[in-house]
């Protein structure tokens, strides 16, 4: 079974905290059944690499969907792993990261929204409010993210060295390095939202003949929902193509 990519924001456990998850759940069995969300690990990663190796059986149940998927994994996982001031940076930056990219793929109208303020404005102070560390730490620790090699990174999150001392070594940012390395993100964050444009078109276009669908709906849209829906889309499609031509 995958993890759901919101579960990745902390660490695997790794030499002796798993090995006493382990002997716990040998002694003891299972506690806490594995928290799914859309057939992928919401909470639980370290639990079933423990039964998987124990040979056991484990009991999953779906998540209830409050709240967001995030705040569910900080909150399960914060208070009972021991981590130190490095390792709650780096699940801080994480979060900040993954935050900024969801912003960036919520639609201008929605994103004023009070439902989706909460999830586009985790700022880096937010988080490490959330995370117990000073904003100074995440904004390190985003740096870490961005310039260290795999190497370092890992070993900050096995609690193995700290945030200060792989910034130290890292090579001073240039002014024209920042201005790239933002550059870089960019493109990245356009990527991301280039592949979710991509499926929905794809999935548009592998819908029923419209002539058919028309047919059926007729029937049951009495309130004419369909109508008024359909001027927003085609609007929302003359806003694109305007754009789409008017592009540099």
């Amino acid at each position: 079974m995958k993890a759901h990519s919101a579960a990745a924001i902390f660490p695997l456990m790794t030499g002796a905290e798993f090995e006493a998850l382990v002997e716990d759940i040998e002694q003891h069995g299972l506690r806490e059944p594995i928290v799914v969300f859309d057939g992928l690990i919401l909470d639980g990663r370290n639990r079933l690499a423990a039964c998987e190796r124990l040979g056991k059986t484990v009991a999953t149940i779906a998540w209830d969907g409050l709240g967001s998927a995030e705040a569910y994994v900080v909150s399960k996982n914060l208070h009972r792993r021991h981590l130190n001031t490095s390792q709650r940076a780096m699940i801080a930056a994480r979060l900040a990261n993954r935050k900024r990219e969801e912003s960036l793929l919520i639609g201008r109208q929605q994103r004023n929204s009070p439902d989706t303020q909460i999830c586009t404005s985790a700022s880096v102070k937010q988080t490490a409010t959330l995370l117990k560390v000073s904003p100074r730490s995440v904004s390190q620790a985003k740096r870490v993210l961005r310039d260290a090699d795999a190497t370092d990174v890992a070993r900050i999150e096995k609690g193995e060295r700290t945030v200060d001392s792989v910034v130290k070594r890292l090579p001073k940012t240039k002014p024209s390095t920042m201005k790239e390395a933002k550059r870089r993100d960019t493109l990245q964050m356009n990527a991301k939202l280039w592949r979710s444009f991509k499926f929905a078109i794809e999935a548009l276009c592998s819908l029923p003949a419209p002539a058919d669908v028309m047919r059926v709906v007729r029937g049951f849209d009495k309130g004419g929902l369909v109508e008024r829906k359909l001027d927003q889309s085609y609007n929302w499609l003359k806003g694109f193509e305007h754009e789409w031509r008017n592009r540099d």
